[in-house]
């Protein structure tokens, strides 16, 4: 039992190097990594062991398998940190990549004509009638499509400096926290993300270049001043691509807990 525990171990310690080594940028997409016989040598362990933990990758998705050539590094990733207020493009450039986005659809319409109209006026407690700013685009990093994503932002709830942005059609403000912060009546002070699976519709399956009905991650981000919501925000990533990060801080004494 303890033999059996040790080789456990071995492998997801091997496995847990290279998802380090490939999530830093250490190893790069499309890169070859060791092969079954050099992680014997490296990690001084069994060919059995070596070959679970190259599997495991793959499943994972981290690595693709090709027979007689290798495994190479098949993980392309932007890893958001929820330590703070972030944007796309800010997380993006910080690991490295260049960002960008094309723009599938932006405009001014009514909350009750969005597809998602009751979800958009549950989540930003408004009416029908009350007008959203909405934009939808598919985002890149290094040219790799990473997610859809879809924006509403209540009319009532920017500054004259933000709907004149608007009435010009100038949206790079979209892009930064910082400009989006300038844009708002109010700063935002609590940002609230609730993580569920989705399943891709046509339209956005061709996006990602995979099958109707595939499973994301969707991502529903509201962006609060005090009690005033002043976004409604929908990210849907698939899991292969992304990771999420959460750093807790100023943890409560697990003892002042029970």
């Amino acid at each position: 039992m303890a033999k059996r525990k040790q080789t456990e171990s071995l492998y997801y310690m091997i496995q847990e190097d290279f998802k380090r080594k490939i999530r830093s940028w250490e190893l790069r997409e499309n890169q070859r990594i060791m092969s079954e016989a050099e992680i014997c040598r490296h990690y001084g362990v069994s060919r059995i062991t070596a070959v679970r933990a190259l599997n495991n990758l793959a499943e994972e998705a981290y690595i693709k398998r090709i027979p007689g050539k290798g495994s190479f590094v098949n993980y392309h990733v932007v890893e958001l940190n929820a330590s703070k207020y972030y944007s796309f493009t800010e997380e993006a450039m910080r690991w490295g990549m260049t960002p960008a986005s094309k723009t599938l659809d932006q405009k001014t319409i009514k909350a009750s004509q969005a597809n998602n109209a009751d979800e958009l006026m549950d989540n930003l407690f408004i009416t029908g009638e009350d007008e959203v700013f909405y934009i939808k685009r598919v985002r890149y990093a290094d040219d790799v499509v990473i997610a859809v994503d879809m924006s509403y932002i209540p009319l009532k709830r920017l500054n004259e400096s933000g709907k004149k942005e608007l009435a010009g059609r100038d949206f790079h403000f979209i892009d930064s926290v910082d400009a989006k912060i300038r844009m708002m009546r109010n700063v935002p002070t609590r940002v609230n993300e609730v993580f569920s699976v989705a399943y891709l519709s046509k339209e956005d399956s061709a996006y990602f270049n995979v099958a109707v009905n595939t499973p994301v991650i969707k991502i529903a981000r509201t962006t609060c001043s005090n009690e005033e919501i002043l976004e409604f925000h929908i990210f849907l990533c698939e899991g292969t691509k992304f990771n999420y990060n959460v750093d807790l801080k100023n943890v409560e004494n697990p003892s002042q807990m029970l």
